[in-house]
């Protein structure tokens, strides 16, 4: 999650976008599973927040339909008074209403690339630094993201 938080945090700058920290708040994750009061916590601070954000963004796709469930419980409407947006691409975000904009990540070629390189550590007794390799990821636009009705 922390190299997921830094690519934002890059990308920000790069778009001459400030870094505000306190817009940047850290839940638990335990294999795959979140804690729902610390999703509702987090949300309720970035709503407090002056200004309030337009766009929140998750590291996973099932904390960001837990906090869609929850906005839309409090009345507001995805996306004309907040995006939501997630990672991974998983099979819910596709079913969750409104449809959840995601990055899908190429998880096939992420293990496909561990194994050849951890293959060839191990076989050419290789004791250099892993390889950097870079995969595309893709933006999966759904229906959870659009312009704020400011």
């Amino acid at each position: 999650l922390l190299e997921l938080q830094r690519g934002f945090v890059e990308g920000l700058k790069e778009c001459g976008l400030p870094v505000t920290p306190q817009y940047i708040y850290h839940c638990a994750f335990d294999q795959g599973n979140f804690d729902r009061e610390q999703l509702v916590a987090a949300t309720d601070h970035l709503l407090s927040l002056d200004p309030r954000p337009t766009a929140i963004m998750c590291f996973h796709d099932t904390a960001a339909t837990v906090v869609s469930s929850y906005l839309q419980s409090k009345g507001f409407k995805i996306p004309e008074d907040i995006s939501i947006m997630g990672c991974n691409d998983e099979p819910a975000a596709a079913t969750h209403h409104p449809a959840l904009t995601t990055i899908h990540f190429p998880l096939s070629e992420m293990g496909a690339c561990a194994v050849k390189e951890l293959e060839r550590r191990i076989y050419a007794k290789d004791t250099e630094s892993p390889k950097k390799i870079q995969l595309p990821v893709t933006l999966v636009e759904r229906e959870s993201c659009g312009s704020p009705s400011l």
